[in-house]
């Protein structure tokens, strides 16, 4: 086996991941603290909550631990593996650090600078954008002078326009989208072993990406079929242009899941309630991406796969956490939170 020393490794972290059988305890809670407590006394995360003082934890606070949790477990990975791998595994530390631009972004376009903070950013230890800049904007002009400043300008610039004259603040939160897309699909040129894990969960992301964009705006949005077309990625996955092209032009929910059926992916859509779609088809999704990323940390071959597999799981596990902590902010039963969950979830 490849790089079998960093299979070991990931294997153990893995095996230490939250199992059903925590869910349906954590489901069962009343509260944050219950969350907080729970996770302390009884998982991998009393590493990160040794210290702290659950009692006084708000939702926001157990938030920011987690989602620190998940970056210190890909720091763990990152430093076994070796050099020409690192190069990969570091566009998942490019997906952190855009989803702290995101977070500034909407802060800012909701008119509420004050709720800029350190603390409730992913650290990332790779920093290609001035975060203290960052953090001390006041208005969307000031943002932007800063992200003029760093390697998203390019990809932003246009978007930046088209919010101005629309004052809509999804040009800016699609454009991150989309360089991040194109940044992975130039990184991922390489035919390296390191990559072929990454490589087949990018393909198959952009598939699902473009399923829920063609669903959105062809069925709940009513747009016609070349405006759809013109809100995919500009690049296929594994399924074709001719694909979407069909399957932008079909008129309901019905006629779409058929489509469907006739994909890789159309095993998750079986027997699917038309009316729960637009309600399930994100987590549907998600759990296509998750099957996937699980056989590949079942790799018995490449270390690499195992990786880039985990890291995958991992942030599904902390995805999964924060919908809990949600359920308890508006009051939803054990069962009615299962619906939610993509680890554990039913639908």
């Amino acid at each position: 086996m490849r790089f079998a020393s960093l299979s070991a490794k990931v294997k153990a972290m893995k095996s230490k991941m939250l199992t059903r059988d925590d869910f349906e305890q954590l489901m069962k809670t009343k509260s944050v603290v219950e969350i907080a407590d729970y996770l302390k006394q009884n998982t991998h995360y009393r590493e990160i909550l040794k210290e702290v003082d659950v009692s006084k934890l708000h939702r926001r606070d157990l938030e920011i631990l987690l989602r620190g949790s998940i970056v210190q477990d890909l720091y763990k990975v990152y430093f076994y593996l070796p050099n020409d791998a690192k190069r990969i595994f570091l566009l998942f530390e490019k997906k952190f650090e855009i989803e702290n631009i995101k977070f500034a972004i909407r802060v800012i376009h909701s008119g509420h600078p004050e709720n800029l903070s350190e603390s409730k950013l992913y650290p990332v230890y790779h920093k290609s954008i001035d975060e203290a800049r960052l953090l001390s904007v006041k208005n969307m002009e000031e943002l932007w002078n800063v992200l003029k400043e760093s390697e998203y300008y390019a990809g932003l610039e246009s978007a930046y326009r088209n919010y101005q004259n629309s004052g809509k603040v999804h040009h800016l939160l699609n454009a991150l989208d989309l360089w991040y897309f194109l940044t992975v699909k130039r990184r991922l040129s390489s035919t390296s072993l390191y990559a072929q894990g990454f490589k087949h969960l990018f393909y198959t992301h952009i598939d699902l990406t473009n399923i829920q964009w063609v669903y959105r705006a062809r069925l709940l949005f009513k747009l016609q079929t070349p405006e759809v077309l013109n809100l995919l990625t500009p690049f296929q996955g594994y399924l074709k242009k001719q694909f979407f092209s069909e399957l932008s032009t079909v008129s309901s929910t019905n006629e779409f899941l058929k489509k469907l059926m006739q994909t890789p992916y159309g095993r998750y859509f079986e027997d699917m309630e038309e009316s729960k779609l637009p309600f399930t088809i994100e987590r549907i999704c998600d759990r296509v991406l998750l099957d996937r990323a699980e056989r590949l940390s079942n790799d018995v071959q490449n270390g690499c796969n195992v990786a880039v597999g985990y890291v995958y799981i991992r942030e599904y596990e902390y995805k999964d956490l924060v919908t809990i902590i949600e359920t308890k902010r508006y009051g939803l039963s054990s069962e009615e939170a299962k619906y939610y969950l993509v680890i554990f979830g039913e639908w």
